[in-house]
């Protein structure tokens, strides 16, 4: 009885079709010579047509109008308070507290909106047949350096 080994050893034209330069790996994607592998799909770097970066910033308006507004309630409400206890019967004083509370809230309340409004970046890419992919992350680095190593498979797959 004759056994047979259990590797093969494959021809020297099928072993370099099959090994791959890997350019760019996490848990999130892999770049490699010959598939980009995105959430489950493979994409054949040499089908593809284009890659991108995209930058997407937030509409922060309708936020920032709804804090302004909590922060101007808030305010008022704490300067009505602080305005009674320190001026006691003297209403044009309470008033002036509680108004300089409510412009305070206003703009602290605007400015929290503006500071927590963070944009969004993307890697993009199509295909020959139509496919598209894509990759979103609020770091730009993140983004650049994944578009990067596309970009670099795609130069060495033409």
């Amino acid at each position: 009885m004759v056994s047979e080994p259990d590797d093969q050893i494959l021809p020297l034209s099928k072993a370099r079709s099959t090994s791959q330069k890997l350019y760019y790996s996490d848990n999130r994607i892999k770049v490699s010579s010959k598939l980009i592998r995105l959430g489950g799909t493979d994409y054949s770097i040499r089908n593809l047509t284009s890659v991108s970066r995209v930058r997407i910033d937030p509409d922060y308006l309708w936020k920032m109008v709804i804090y302004a507004v909590m922060g101007g309630l808030i305010g008022f409400l704490i300067g009505a308070i602080i305005g009674i206890v320190i001026a006691g019967s003297n209403y044009q004083a309470q008033t002036n507290i509680a108004l300089v509370a409510l412009l305070a809230g206003v703009v602290i309340g605007a400015v929290l909106a503006r500071l927590q409004a963070k944009p969004r970046f993307f890697v993009r890419f199509k295909t020959a047949a139509g496919e598209e992919g894509s990759l979103e992350s609020p770091e730009y680095t993140y983004i650049e350096q994944v578009a990067n190593a596309i970009a670099r498979a795609m130069m060495e797959n033409q």
